[in-house]
């Protein structure tokens, strides 16, 4: 489960960067 698939209430930004960097990978 990648973390960008969950959708959270509060504005995950530290999520949103740390999924651009998996998908980097």
């Amino acid at each position: 489960m990648r973390y960008g698939d969950i959708q959270e209430p509060m504005p995950h930004r530290p999520l949103s960067i740390i999924d651009m960097f998996r998908n980097h990978s």
